[in-house]
């Protein structure tokens, strides 16, 4: 009885990386011994031994081990995970298998040499990294359920492992054993104590078994074996374990260390004997042979005495240590693995090192042993071998092994077969290419690697599939033969000219004579391995060819061959065969012949290659939705091709057909139908009933194969099949319906004359067809089947030409899917209803193309009986409609039945869907479960392989296809850590000097800060750069007295120091050196003026920055301390980081000895030269947290980087605080390709980093990145899904929970949920049929019933339910997930600890903290999954929502330009900006973005504001800027135009607002959110009331409450109205839903001084501005402004000019009344600096107008105007984009007041960016009165305070699922920040009001007279597209008497001032002012 069967094996040895490697080392004689890890010579240890290459790579990602984890997890480890998985693989067996069975593991280990290293050492991970460990590690990620157990006997450690293993398997502990032996040598020190011991080899060298044995060579190792209880359970198997023993020495006399012959003799006896194995039988004894004088000897005469008695022949034993030396521990299976290798290959390798036998050896002189020193052929089909093994303790092990070997087997199975592959690197694909190129014969092995872990593993990157086609053999007669033979030789062992060996071929008439080799043409050429010879034969003929010979002459010196390959070759009958030999040709064959059979006598080869394709995809991160489509069956005339019945699955479901149908007593047989390739007429009996039964078959082999569609579509007939898929058929119903139908068509045949056309014809021109065509069926949008008349048809064919069409004709005389005589359908209803008594409704999973309500979920189902299907019969069918319905990014799989589908496929309608078409044919159906298996979907393609029993030893192993992703080398343990002499000695600690603490004139901080510098450098005199963080200080402990005897601990490990004192720490901290990479921050005013005597000036003052002068005498410790007598009086805190540069502080103070010391408040930061304190910044200028962006590290990209949209996301933490995340999406400027950069905010800084982006990427795509990312991480690395486990997903759910459902559905895994909301329920069950939905008012009552009592496996927690019922829902041992933030409400129990329910969190900053130190591969692949997969399905439902439970954005934006993505960290990081820099080339309303940015991002107000007015930054000199005053340039510093409140604010406005807007909050209460109705009315005598009538800023009876950014609006599209505009303003009370949000309890009154200094008006704005500094005697350039009066896009091409340029801004005392006034204003302005002229002018876009009026002013007033250049605008221009937006909101309506209000405001909002919800912007407007009402919604609509809600039903869901968000927020005091916020809204307000007036003086402005001269027009190049036609001169030619010179400028509108066309416009200008006005 055999014990154990052994399955799989793997193995790592020194010099091979698998046993392919190993066995070639062991065959080719290669010594696999090596040099140390160590010097040679250290502690006169062996300088040789065995090391496994590439020990430090790890594949950490498999494994699931972060970066951290992987450095410091043991080296056993790391190899064991990876050949484990090896072995699974070569197994044949999956993982899932092994878990789920009872699989016990068997860990062999003796040494771990790292444990020293590791308990010493200091780290972060989170495991205990010890040998203890390994099993429980190891059994932790593979989750077997079976006995474990770690086993150490010394040198038997795994003989003994598997001997436990085998007495679980036979005492049923376990069904399946993984056993596995480690050892590495790493440690020079186990090698010592060995080597003392006399057991080692001094020279390195195995000497096994011959005189000069010395000692062992100690050597790496480790290999794994699968052992499974029965065959049954296995896939393969490589030899049996027929017995195995172990047994102890016990006491010994001569040690411990020293074997025992009687002991090892008892041991044998007990195995070997007549009633056990027979010795006789034994072919070989694997010794345990180390090679040392006394173990050989003892170990070979114990084998003498019990194993050579009753032997023939002598017994062969060989030991591989002599080829690999010792491996200890995993010597045993070293042994095995040689042993099975043997087995498999036929030989045994020779050993190494063997010349002289030991003379202590018996057995050798006597003739009874022999040793193994060359290879060596096993004879017989079956071979037995023993294994002998013994360790230094006494305990020794014997195994049997049989090798296992199935009968012979016949030729090879002609088919197409499919081997779905996954592999991890392309050196896989190769591996797995060529395998299969050179076994593609081998039927069995194809299964088995179909069946394996190669086929199945969702880890792997790489999916791909394999088609193997098998050709039948193709004979015919034989001719007149010319045979060229080529022989490749395997080796050059005795391999000589002179070898007589021969080839001879056979044949049914003669035989061709023997061909000797040695008649090669080159006769001096060695026969070396891989050498290949040629031999051109002709012989007689030997009629058909049978065999092949090959073999030598006894009297040859061919002692031994290796023979390769041998092709023979026939030119005559165009056929090759190759023969892989692979078999050695020795003295010891049986006959010295290997003997090929052919073929029969009668036959003779044409074509016989088999061919293999293979095809790869990168893998689907998740598996998109399948839909089925059937086809419709009618229209089929013949069978599908019989090659169908090689699937054994689809025939044995054709043959239960033919079995129905003999119980039907039909004459039909669907079986000899398929074999003849029958042909019928389309919709017949025969037809409907075969190809029925053709289709349930090819169901059968989806469902056999793993395919589990979403859903199915049933098109026409088809929908039989898919009735059976969807259970409401059965088979034999399916086949009489079929049956039923048919006989029911073929009596309407007769006399219809109509005939049946397919017609490919666009679908809108189908009426040209006339009524009498009859649209049977619709196949697409282009292609459609139509029954025509027979008088008429030619007629219509006609008809279809002329419309570009074409037809082709399918049948005719065929009536179907029109409505039949009522008689006829009342018999077949009849018959039906016998069919079917008892009908079945369908699942929501069914869709048909017939029935138009099928995707109806509010309906009731419909159900499949007698009715469903007479009314299937006269239905016209819309395959199109039924395919356009599914899902985005579903896959479609189209089964095809007919010709006119296979030319015509399926277009989905939708785009993202993937289409896979299946016809019938097994190659077609091959390839489509392929192209799933590419999807990421499990096919099982090991059931469409004929059954076969396990696989024998002579087939080759699968573990060395397996690859990993070793890019990463893991740090490795130096031997010098073993053997560091520091740990016995006491280094000398730092102590704070004596001789500083007795001068009490320094401050303790400085002794502190100058030492711990000191210290960590080593000394005084090696300083370098240096950063002291996380500084800790105990202040009491901070004076000197306490100070003596203070000694400073460094510990290099973890970076950290602690100055230890009597009284206890007095400072501790983190340090690093980063060279010279250190940057000091940037502070404004000190890096500008740094090393100058600037005095501390009042606006110094008032920007919080103190400066101070400090000598530097060239004394750290002096300077420190003068730097902290200076900051002092600044600050009370101590500093939490300390930078120190200084070689740059040497270069500061080179050439000047006084150094700069500045202290700015606002962040904390105090710069002296080379030395950076940072304190905790100032708390009244810290409002939330402070961050430094401007010490962002960007990479070597972030200065070409530029950024195009920007996403601002606040992520809820676990506490009270928020968290931010920046993402954007740009590109770099060498690149075209986009990519994302994800910023995230944190307390533990601000990490930054860019990935590129998917080709198929869409801007839309970005809003999901976040959610998805969130989803993805809580359910792989929190929750931890397997797709066999279950999960339930409880209320409110978020656009995170429906990414989870959807990847949870996707993997397979059971998905339950709930939720109140029905328009949520019936999305739910639209997207995830598979999903259950649950009410929530007795869902655990459900879900117990669904789970059977158990339970789920997971429970994802929102904030909205309640702890211990989310508990009462998880099965035992299961995981509750909280999504939302924690509660302190949520307290656990007694009974989830007893229940063993794990409680998680999920903290998104720390998923996106911890995100960007992931590989950005991953990173990729996820983005690509947001492209391809269920994703975007969730657009058309409104989701990703902009806020969900875990987060929320804050700002989205996109530029009208890009940003330098430097300059936008830069303008974000406030205070440290350089504005000169940052300011150019920003257009204004992107200036405007970045705003809104800087005010949420930033923690603090900025000094600097981003859109500040630009002139100070203009030449003090400058005799237009006079009249600035101090007051004027700090208003200028402290608030820009954008957030600064102009005097004209206080002034009403000039527009009259004549409609009030009332608010009824009778539904608002605190603990809810209000639903707030708002009536609008229009009186007609309504008083107006002043937006800031009162300092508490009431607007319209509503106060300006709290933080309004908070705020929010939901709207709902519907209230979209009309197009009209003018009729959407209500002449009776209307209403309006509006949401607010978030609205606080006690409104904000800003009557501080601040906020009064920011409304109150403190300066005086020129309207000229110098825009350059040229000193020239040209004349001026005047340059008017564009609509929003400010000069930002103006500067840059100020600049970029060579000739004086000014530019015309728009001030508060600006007359804004009409353009002609404006215009005059400004002509004042020019005549006052310059009354005499000429004068040059000109203006862009809106400014265009601006100028030519002034121009014609000019000359109106006798003045000379020397030039007119209008820059791509104009009063044309103006007029028309005007009228464009008024025409967008109704062609009809006229230039009315209230249009042009709306289109100005709708204007204005897309300056800051694209505005998402377009239309319901203007109807929002429509629907509010004119004036402040308007603006106010606008505004709002800027600051993100309106969310517009996908549709009305859902905004009490919203109003739910926000105040959830809010409850456990707490209320905060209204401070500047919300101050400061409320400013900016003001300031947004006014400006709307300006650009409204702009807009309106602009519409109504009507040039009086014409320019005298030429207009010089530069303009875009493009045309705008719109549709008011505009002449190319922008209609200048009619307002001047002159021409109008037009010169372009690539690009459009937008980009005529970027930045790239700056320099252009510059010199086009310069060209026309050098030729002057001509």
């Amino acid at each position: 009885m055999m014990k154990a069967y052994i399955s799989g094996v793997s193995c790592r040895f020194p010099k091979s990386n698998n046993v392919q490697e190993f066995w070639q080392n062991l065959i080719d004689g290669v010594d696999m011994l090596g040099p140390s890890r160590w010097p040679p010579g250290l502690y006169g240890l062996p300088p040789r031994s065995g090391s496994i290459p590439d020990l430090g790579t790890f594949d950490a990602k498999f494994f699931g081990y972060s970066e951290t984890e992987a450095r410091h997890s043991n080296l056993l480890l790391r190899l064991l995970f990876e050949v484990t998985y090896e072995s699974v693989v070569d197994s044949g067996l999956t993982l899932s298998s092994l878990r789920s069975d009872r699989t016990g593991l068997y860990v062999a280990c003796t040494f771990s040499d790292a444990d020293v290293i590791t308990t010493s050492a200091v780290t972060d991970s989170v495991h205990v990294n010890l040998r203890s460990t390994l099993l429980q590690q190891l059994n932790a990620w593979y989750g077997f359920h079976g006995p474990v157990a770690s086993v150490d006997t010394a040198c038997s450690s795994s003989v003994s492992a598997l001997q436990m293993a085998v007495t679980d398997l036979i005492t049923r502990r376990c069904n399946y054993a993984v056993v596995t032996g480690v050892n590495l040598i790493l440690s020079p020190n186990c090698s010592q104590s060995f080597n003392r011991l006399c057991m080692l080899s001094p020279t390195g060298d195995s000497h096994v078994f011959d005189i000069s044995a010395n000692g062992y060579v100690r050597s790496d190792g480790v290999a794994v074996l699968i052992l499974a209880r029965n065959p049954e359970r296995c896939e393969r198997i490589y030899a049996t374990i027929a017995d195995i023993a172990v047994n102890c020495d016990g006491h010994k006399v001569e040690g411990i260390v020293y074997p025992s012959q009687s002991s090892q003799g008892s041991l044998l006896r007990s195995l070997y004997g007549e009633k056990l194995i027979p010795t006789s039988s034994l072919a070989y004894v694997e010794a345990h042979g180390t090679g040392t004088q006394a173990g050989d000897h003892l170990e070979l005469n114990a084998m003498l005495d019990v194993l050579c008695e009753g032997r023939d022949e002598p017994l062969l034993v060989g030991s591989v240590k002599s080829n690999m030396g010792h491996c200890e521990a995993a010597s045993g299976l070293s042994a095995v693995v040689k042993c099975i290798m043997s087995m498999h290959h036929g030989m045994i390798p020779p050993c190494l090192h063997y010349k002289t036998p030991n003379k202590g050896i018996e057995g050798i002189p006597l003739g009874k042993i022999k040793i193994v020193d060359t290879c060596h052929k096993l004879k017989g089909r079956i071979s037995i071998m023993g294994v002998n093994s013994f360790g230094f303790g006494g305990v020794n092990g014997h195994l049997i092994l049989m090798s296992y070997k199935n009968p012979p087997d016949e030729c090879r199975k002609a088919g197409t077969y499919l081997v779905p592959l996954t592999v991890r690197s392309e050196e896989g694909m190769t591996r797995i290419r060529t395998f299969l190129e050179k076994h593609s014969e081998n039927v069995g092995l194809l299964r088995l690697m179909s069946r394996s872990m190669l086929s199945c593993d969702p880890r792997q990157h790489i999916r791909g599939y394999a088609i193997v086609d098998l050709p039948e053999i193709v004979c015919r007669p034989s001719a007149t033969v010319t045979y060229t033979v080529k022989v490749t030789t395997g080796s050059k062992f005795g391999a000589g000219t002179d070898a007589n060996v021969f080839i001879h071929l056979q044949g049914d008439l003669q035989e061709s004579g023997k061909i000797d080799l040695k008649d090669s043409k080159t006769p001096e050429k060695q026969f070396e391995r891989g050498n290949t010879d040629e031999f051109i034969i002709t012989t007689k003929d030997v009629g058909h060819l049978q065999k092949i010979v090959i073999g030598h002459d006894d009297k040859g010196a061919a002692a031994s061959w290796f023979l390769g390959h041998v092709t023979v070759h026939s030119s005559s009958l165009d056929f090759t065969w190759t023969l892989p030999c692979e078999r050695w040709l020795g003295k010891d064959e049986d006959d010295g012949r290997i003997v090929r059979e052919l073929l029969p006598l009668e036959k003779c080869p044409l074509r016989q290659d088999p061919s293999v394709s293979v095809y790869w995809s990168p893998r689907m991160q998740y598996r998109p939705p399948l839909w089925l489509l059937v086809q419709d069956i009618a229209w089929c005339s013949n069978m599908p091709h019989s090659d169908l019945l090689q699937l054994d699955v689809f025939k044995r479901s054709l043959q239960e057909s033919d079995k129905i149908l003999r119980s039907l007593e039909t004459d039909v047989s669907v079986t000899e139908s398929l074999e003849k390739g029958a042909a019928f007429k389309p919709a017949t009996k025969v037809c409907l009933v075969c190809l029925t039964a053709v289709n349930i078959g090819l169901m059968e082999v989806l469902k056999a194969s793993g395919v589990h569609p979403d859903g199915f579509i049933g098109s026409g007939l088809s929908e039989i099949t898919v009735a059976y898929l969807d259970a409401c058929l059965t088979h034999k119903q399916c086949l009489q319906v079929a049956l039923a139908i048919g006989e029911t068509l073929e009596s309407l045949l007769e006399g219809k004359g109509e005939s049946i056309y397919s017609i490919s014809l666009h679908s809108d021109f189908v009426h040209k067809l006339g009524p009498k065509t009859s649209i049977l069926m619709y196949i697409n949008n282009t292609v459609m089947l139509a029954s025509l008349p027979q008088q008429d048809k030619d007629y219509i064919l006609r008809q279809v030409e002329q419309a570009g069409g074409v037809y082709s004709e399918l049948t005719e005389d065929v009536t179907l899917y029109t409505p039949f005589p009522e008689q006829i359908c009342s018999n077949l209803e009849k018959n039906l209803r016998s069919i079917i008594p008892s009908p079945r409704k369908r699942t929501p999973m069914f869709r048909s193309c017939s029935h138009a309500d099928s995707t109806s979920h509010s309906k009731a189902r419909q159900t499949i009986g007698a009715s469903y299907f007479t009314s299937l019969l006269q239905r016209a069918v819309s395959q199109h409609q039924g395919v356009s319905s599914l899902p985005k990014e579903a896959t479609l799989l189209s089964m095809c039945m007919t010709s006119f589908c296979t030319q015509t496929e399926v277009t989905c309608s939708r785009s993202g869907q993937t289409e896979v078409h299946c016809h019938p044919r097994t190659l077609s159906v091959l390839q489509t479960l392929g192209e799933l298996h590419e999807l990421g979907h499990t096919i099982k393609a090991y059931q469409l392989y004929p059954p076969s029993a396990p696989l024998d030893c002579s087939n080759p192993p699968l573990s060395p296809l397996v690859t990993w992703n070793h890019s990463i080398s893991w740090p490795l343990p130096d031997w010098c850590q073993f053997s560091d002499t520091v740990k016995n000695q006491q280094k000398d600690v730092y102590r704070l000097p004596e001789t500083d603490l007795e001068r009490s004139v320094y401050d303790p901080l400085a002794l502190l800060i100058v030492h711990a510098w000191a210290a960590v450098c080593g000394s005084k005199d090696s300083l370098q750069s240096t950063v002291l963080h996380s500084l800790v200080t105990t202040p009491e402990l901070m004076r000197q007295e306490c100070l003596h005897g203070a000694l400073i601990h460094v510990h290099p490990a973890t970076m950290g120091f602690a100055i230890q004192a009597e009284g206890g720490v007095v400072m501790k901290g983190q340090f690093k050196h980063p060279g010279n990479n250190l940057d000091l921050p940037l502070v404004p005013g000190y890096d500008l003026d740094q090393n100058e005597n600037v005095a501390k000036s009042q606006e110094d003052c008032d920007h919080e920055v103190e400066t101070e002068e400090v000598v530097w005498e060239d004394n750290w410790l002096e300077f420190i301390n003068a730097v902290l007598e200076f900051v002092n009086p600044h600050t009370p805190d101590l500093p939490i980081k300390v930078m120190l540069d200084p070689e740059k502080h040497m270069k500061i103070t080179h050439d000047c000895a006084s150094v700069l010391v500045m202290m700015e408040e606002s962040t904390g930061i105090c710069k002296a030269g080379g030395v950076v304190l940072q304190f905790q910044p100032s708390v009244k200028r810290c409002l939330d947290q402070s961050i430094l962006l401007h010490n962002l590290n960007l990479g070597d990209a972030g200065s070409t980087s530029v950024v195009d949209s920007v996403l601002l996301y606040s992520l809820p933490g676990n506490n009270s605080s928020d968290d931010k995340l920046l993402l954007y999406t740009g590109h770099t400027d060498n690149e075209a390709s986009e990519q994302i950069g994800l910023v995230s905010i944190t307390d533990g800084g601000v990490k930054h980093k860019s990935y590129s982006v998917p080709e198929n990427w869409k801007a839309e795509d970005l809003e999901a990145v976040v959610p998805f990312i969130l989803a993805s991480h809580t359910l792989k690395d929190v929750a931890n899904v397997s797709p066999e486990q279950s999960a339930v997903l409880l209320p409110p759910l978020d656009t995170v929970a429906l990414y989870i459902i959807a990847m949870l559905t996707m993997q397979g895994s059971h998905v339950f949920t709930c939720t109140w909301d029905h328009e949520m329920s019936l999305m739910l069950q639209n997207a995830f049929p598979r999903v259950k939905i649950l009410h929530p008012r007795s869902l655990g009552i459900q879900l117990k019933q669904l789970t059977k009592g158990r339970g789920v496996d997971v429970c994802f927690k929102s904030d909205g339910s309640d702890m211990n019922s989310a508990l009462d829902l998880v099965a035992d041992h299961g995981r509750c997930v909280l999504t939302g933030r924690p509660s302190e409400k949520d307290s656990l129990g007694m009974s989830a600890f007893l229940r063993n329910i794990s409680v998680m969190s999920v903290s998104p900053a720390t998923i996106f903290t911890q995100l960007q130190d992931t590989p950005d591969k991953d990173i990729l692949a996820g983005l690509e999954t947001i492209t391809s997969s269920s994703v975007r399905d969730r657009a058309d439902d409104g989701y990703p929502e902009p806020r969900g439970l875990r987060y929320c954005i804050e700002e989205q934006m996109k530029f009208s330009q890009p940003i330098s993505l430097q300059k936008l960290f830069t303008l974000l990081d406030g205070p440290g900006c350089k504005m000169r820099d940052v300011l150019d080339g920003i257009p204004e309303n992107d200036v405007a973005s970045v705003e809104r940015l800087q005010l949420t991002l930033s923690m603090k107000p900025q000094e600097f504001s981003i859109t500040q007015n630009t002139s100070y930054l203009n030449d003090s000199k400058d005799h237009l800027n006079i009249a600035r005053t101090s007051s004027y340039m700090e208003a200028s510093k402290l608030l820009t135009p954008s957030s600064a409140i102009c005097s004209g604010l206080l002034a009403p406005p000039n527009t009259l607002r004549n409609n009030i807007i009332s608010v009824d909050m009778s539904q608002y209460t605190s603990a809810s959110t209000p639903i707030i109705r708002i009536t609008v009315d229009s009186p007609s005598t309504a008083p107006y009331r002043d937006p800031l009538a009162s300092l508490d800023l009431k607007f319209s009876g509503m106060k300006l409450e709290g933080s309004y950014m908070e705020d929010k609006v939901f709207a709902s599209p519907a209230h979209e109205r009309s197009r009209n505009v003018t009729s959407r303003m209500p002449t009776t009370p209307q209403t309006m839903d509006f949401l607010f949000v978030g609205v606080p309890k006690t409104p904000l009154t800003p009557h501080s001084p601040c906020v009064k200094k920011l409304l109150t008006p403190s300066k005086i704005t020129p309207p000229l501005l110098k825009l350059n500094d040229i000193v020239s005697k040209d004349r001026p350039l005047f340059i008017v402004h564009p609509i929003t009066g400010t000069l930002v896009l103006l500067t840059p091409l100020g600049k970029a000019l060579n000739v004086p340029c000014y530019g015309v801004q728009r001030t508060p005392s600006t007359t804004s009344s009409s353009v002609t006034d404006m215009a005059g204003f400004y002509r004042n302005a020019i005549e006052l600096y310059d009354p005499v002229g000429p004068y040059r002018l000109a203006g862009y876009s809106y400014g265009g107008m601006i100028a030519f009026e002034i121009a014609r002013q000019l000359q109106k007033s006798s003045k000379k105007v020397e030039c007119l250049i209008i820059l791509d605008g104009g009063p044309g221009f103006v007029h028309t984009h005007i009228a464009i937006g008024r025409e967008q909101l109704d062609r009809a309506d006229t230039a009315s007041n209230d249009s042009t209000e709306i289109v100005a405001l709708v204007s204005f909002v897309e300056m800051y960016g694209p505005i998402k919800a377009r239309q319901f912007l203007i109807g929002a407007l429509g629907n509010l009165p004119s004036g402040y009402p308007r603006v106010r919604m606008a505004v709002d609509f800027i600051m993100g305070n309106v969310i517009v809600s996908e549709s009305p039903q859902k905004t009490k869901w919203i109003s739910l699922k926000n105040r959830i968000l809010n409850k456990d927020k707490p209320e905060t005091k209204m401070g500047l920040h919300s101050a400061a916020t409320e400013v900016i809204r003001l300031s947004r307000e006014k400006k709307a009001e300006e650009y409204i007036n702009s807009t309106f003086i602009a519409d109504k402005y009507r040039p009086q007279e014409k320019f005298n001269g030429n207009i010089h027009l530069l303009r875009v190049k493009s045309d705008p597209t719109i549709s008011v036609p505009i002449s190319s001169d922008y209609g200048l030619g009619q307002l001047c008497t002159g021409e109008v010179k037009v010169q372009f400028v690539e690009g459009d509108h937008q980009s005529f001032l970027k930045s790239d066309k700056v320099e252009v416009v510059a010199q086009l200008i310069e060209n026309v002012l050098t030729r002057g006005a001509q």
